[in-house]
């Protein structure tokens, strides 16, 4: 009996996913968060630190992008030459760009949410304030921008993610934006995931100074991992979904001129 098309996506993520390729990922994100620490301590007291300063950054742009870009490709199956990595860079980086102004967008919207919860709970019958009380109103609202953040998130990973390493970028978007799986599992990354990590960074054992230290530290050792894991099997759907989009577009018969 063939399995359903969720079912073969998911397996054949996670066929592709590995202990090694998360690792690599948690690797990068280290270094380029080390990194980005030196770069906001460098003082610009001197022309030749604004220099430093300047190519510093750049060097970090370069790093995080190529660097992705280079596991991304490895993860799709391609061979990483130079034209890809320039390519797959420049399309996370528009990415990163347009997911910052996305959530910035997001933001300015949701900063008038006291006001509409204070609005739509005078405007609610007495019998059902209770339910629709200004606790549960900030919660809903909450939830919703959430929800819009990571839908807008989805959309431009998936089209960088396809133009970065796909064959047939336009094919292998419009596999990924309706593979019913990628949406499914990138939301419960940010709505199980995610309230899972911050319990966990929350959490303190309180038996002393030392013993929470320790603690600290493999909790953070867990969220990095269990983070790691999550975003890496978001990725190896994506993969998956170009990786068949392409195959399929190669099998196709050619048009007679």
């Amino acid at each position: 009996m063939s399995l359903g098309p969720r079912m073969t996506t998911l397996r054949g993520a996670w066929k592709l996913l590995s202990l090694r390729f998360v690792l690599q990922q948690i690797a990068l994100a280290l270094v380029v968060m080390g990194l980005f620490v030196v770069w906001l301590r460098i003082p610009d007291s001197h022309a030749a630190y604004v220099m430093l300063t300047v190519l510093l950054g750049l060097f970090l742009v370069a790093l995080a992008a190529g660097g992705e870009t280079w596991l991304l490709l490895r993860l799709a199956g391609r061979e990483n030459t130079r034209a890809r990595l320039i390519r797959g860079g420049v399309a996370l980086l528009v990415a990163a760009a347009l997911g910052l102004a996305w959530l910035y967008w997001v933001e300015h919207l949701s900063s008038s949410d006291g006001l509409r919860a204070g609005y739509l709970n005078s405007q609610m019958p007495r019998g059902l304030r209770d339910w629709f009380s200004y606790q549960h109103l900030m919660a809903g609202l909450a939830f919703g921008w959430s929800l819009l953040e990571m839908l807008g998130l989805g959309l431009v990973l998936a089209i960088a993610f396809a133009l970065a390493t796909s064959e047939a970028p336009v094919a292998s978007i419009k596999a990924s934006l309706r593979s019913t799986t990628y949406w499914v599992v990138l939301l419960l990354s940010e709505f199980a995931v995610a309230p899972l990590a911050s319990l966990l960074l929350q959490w303190k054992p309180g038996h002393g100074l030392w013993i929470e230290s320790v603690s600290l530290l493999l909790r953070l050792l867990a969220v990095l991992l269990l983070c790691g894991c999550a975003l890496s099997f978001v990725l190896a759907i994506l993969a998956k979904r170009v990786r068949d989009s392409d195959v399929l577009m190669q099998s196709k018969p050619e048009r007679p001129s």
